[in-house]
């Protein structure tokens, strides 16, 4: 029935008629892939010309196309890639990443890689963050990790071992006296104190001193000048003068 349907519609064509329909054959793909071909009319497109089409998911996709005049036609393609193998960073980008984090934080490093022209995986910019992510799910050792692996000390553990405030190594860290890295933004660990800084340190606390506590470093930011001050003022309380000594500025607040 549907042959015979067939033959009678052709039969119903003019060679004109025919031949202004295989013009249109022959710029359909034209038409189809012209930008300023909307989405809405390419789906009418599709609805006058298709029947159906049948998927089948293997190894491949094939699609069963059946068209409105009964012709049919097999189609493959491959399967689509993941969404996270089409946007991986690339493999260079990652090895540097790894070797920049040695010595640099993750928002040092998205800098730095920005400035050579370097993409991620989605065509942006490198943030902080990003980097973040990239080390995580590359499995690279975190900036902290490896500071902590090298011998250096929280700011809990590094006041921990001086006897004194987490504010106080701030402070200190801030005027000079301890030396730290940078693992994040405002984030830092500390390079264990030596011998001769617990034992001055220590001197300082058993004085009772805080004035000379708040003078260490804001004026000379050595052990010399934080000794002068508690020196001078147990002088100057023993000869009855005044009892005050020259105090710093009081130290930032921790970050949060």
């Amino acid at each position: 029935m549907c042959e015979q349907q067939r033959e009678a519609d052709t039969a119903k064509i003019d060679a004109k008629q025919r031949e202004q329909i295989l013009a249109l054959a022959r710029d359909f793909p034209r038409l189809w892939e012209n930008p300023n071909t909307p989405d809405r009319e390419r789906k009418r497109i599709a609805r006058l010309l298709l029947e159906d089409v049948t998927l089948t998911k293997g190894k491949e996709i094939t699609l069963g196309v059946r068209f409105k005049g009964g012709a049919t036609t097999v189609l493959t393609v491959p399967l689509p890639h993941p969404c996270w193998e089409i946007h991986r960073l690339d493999p260079a980008a990652i090895q540097e990443i790894d070797r920049l984090l040695e010595h640099h934080t993750e928002a040092e490093i998205a800098a730095i890689l920005n400035a050579r022209g370097l993409r991620t995986g989605y065509d942006r910019s490198f943030k902080a963050v990003g980097i973040q992510d990239a080390v995580r799910r590359h499995g690279m050792k975190s900036r902290w990790q490896r500071l902590r692996e090298s011998g250096l000390l929280t700011s809990e553990e590094m006041a921990a071992t001086l006897g004194t405030s987490t504010t106080m190594i701030w402070y200190w860290r801030c005027h000079g006296v301890l030396k730290g890295e940078e693992f994040g933004t405002n984030k830092f660990l500390y390079y264990p104190p030596t011998p001769e800084l617990i034992k001055e340190v220590g001197y300082l606390l058993d004085s009772g001193s805080h004035h000379g506590l708040w003078s260490w470093g804001c004026r000379s930011g050595t052990l010399e000048g934080a000794l002068v001050a508690v020196l001078a003022h147990q002088r100057r309380a023993t000869t009855g003068g005044p009892k005050t000594a020259a105090v710093g500025p009081r130290p930032r607040p921790l970050p949060q």
